[in-house]
C-alpha cells in the first residue's frame, strides 16, 4: 500500500481506534525502529538549530526549534499511550 492510500484509510479512523492500534504497535519489538527514527530526527533538528552560522538568523532558529518541539510532542504522546499519566488525585501505578 502506498503512503497516500494509508492516509486515506487513516482519515476514517476514530481516535480510540487509532490509540488502541498505536498501543499494540508500541508493544511490538519492531517499533523500536520508529523510536530510533524519531530520536535520530530530533537530534538532527537540535544539531541543525545549534549551528553557529545560524546564530543571527532567528527565523531559521525558530523553524528548527519548532521541529524539535513537534518531535518532542509526538514522543510524549506515544509515551503517554504506553504509560498513561495518572489523573489528578490518583496515585501513580507502581513500577513493576
Amino acid at each position: 500500500m502506498k503512503y497516500d492510500e494509508l492516509q486515506a484509510v487513516a482519515a476514517g479512523m476514530a481516535t480510540m481506534e487509532v490509540d488502541n492500534l498505536l498501543r499494540s504497535l508500541l508493544r511490538d519489538d519492531r517499533f523500536i525502529g520508529v523510536v530510533a527514527w524519531l530520536d535520530r530526527n530530533r537530534e538532527l533538528f537540535v544539531r541543525s538549530g545549534s549551528k553557529q552560522d545560524l546564530a543571527s538568523d532567528h527565523g531559521k532558529l525558530a523553524h528548527c526549534q519548532g521541529s524539535v518541539h513537534a518531535v518532542n510532542l509526538l514522543i510524549a504522546q506515544l509515551a503517554n499511550l504506553l504509560n498513561p499519566a495518572p489523573q489528578t488525585g490518583e496515585q501513580p501505578p507502581p513500577n513493576l
